[in-house]
């Protein structure tokens, strides 16, 4: 069947429907509307015409980054460091961490620097591949975990109450 012009043409918008569910595709249909099945879930079940296809919801996810940084926040004069990141953007990344109130322990870490006139600086860690990105911010918030720097990372938070955990845990023992 070739299509003619006014096939070719969309309906007006009254006159068609997206439909997410059989109900919602029989009833349009009855009603003689134009019809684009939303999310394709049970289509073929439905009885939709063979010739239409599932719907495109758009491309497939294409890795756009190929690289990203890891950095830390860093007190400079006691070269304490305080937070452990990644971000495609270091220096944004500083700026919202400055406006951030969301992680307690952080903003007071930033705060009690701020109270003295200084911020922390930021020190690009290295520039990882997008595919190892959460392995290595795990291991460089580990490496300045195990040497003792009070980070205010969320995860470092569950650390410090798993380890004041067990702490209890040896006192209570000790004494029994």
């Amino acid at each position: 069947m070739d299509a003619t012009k006014s096939d070719l043409e969309p309906l007006p918008l009254s006159r068609t429907a997206r439909c997410a569910s059989r109900g919602q595709y029989e009833s349009a249909i009855a009603a003689g509307l134009h019809v684009t099945v939303g999310f394709g879930y049970g289509w073929r079940e439905w009885g939709i015409p063979p010739e239409w296809k599932a719907p495109f919801t758009g491309p497939t996810r294409v890795q756009c980054k190929k690289h990203t940084f890891i950095y830390a926040l860093v007190d400079e004069v006691t070269q304490e460091v305080g937070y452990v990141g990644k971000s495609d953007d270091p220096e944004q990344r500083l700026v919202d961490h400055l406006r951030d109130t969301k992680n307690l322990a952080k903003w007071e870490w930033i705060q009690s620097l701020r109270a003295q006139g200084r911020t922390p600086k930021l020190i690009v860690l290295e520039e990882v591949a997008v595919a190892a990105e959460f392995k290595r911010e795990r291991y460089w918030i580990s490496f300045y975990w195990e040497r003792g720097h009070n980070l205010t990372n969320d995860i470092c938070q569950y650390w410090w109450k798993q380890a004041k955990h067990r702490q209890k845990q040896r006192q209570k023992i000790k004494r029994s």
